[in-house]
């Protein structure tokens, strides 16, 4: 089980065991993990996908191709990447490499989309690094391999 939370106390979680992702309001839907020998995947197929390689050195164009839900890159420094997927727009993914998934921030309704900020000019993570559930303990998910 992997918990992220937030300043405030809210929390996500992420429980294989169980296979549900229970969101900050209390609300669980079903996971399912769609990965491959190659890539990690979970999705509710609602409004939460996430995959990425499972080998930190993937990171070809044809690695992304591949995947079931492809990232997009709302910024990057060092190891760490902030992605969003069309999948489920209303989420944030903070991936680090070798650690795996860090961090989720989550829109604050239903509609909200982080793909705006694929369009924002000199946008700063530190902008809404307060939103960011991040994990606790030494769980990960979905960490890659050199």
């Amino acid at each position: 089980m992997a918990t992220f939370t937030r300043s405030d106390g809210k929390t996500i979680v992420i429980d294989s065991a169980t296979g549900t992702l229970t969101s900050p309001d209390g609300s669980r839907s079903k996971l399912t993990a769609c990965g491959t020998r190659d890539q990690t995947c979970l999705t509710d197929g609602k409004t939460f996908s996430f995959a990425f390689p499972r080998a930190c050195n993937d990171t070809t164009e044809a690695a992304a191709i591949a995947l079931p839900f492809r990232p997009k890159v709302v910024t990057a420094l060092h190891d760490d990447v902030w992605l969003v997927f069309d999948a489920a727009p209303n989420y944030l993914f903070h991936y680090s490499r070798p650690r795996g998934l860090v961090g989720i921030f989550k829109g604050s309704t239903a509609s909200y989309d982080f793909r705006v900020l694929l369009k924002k000019q000199n946008f700063r993570i530190s902008d809404i690094e307060n939103r960011e559930f991040r994990i606790t303990g030494q769980l990960s998910i979905a960490s890659c391999k050199a």
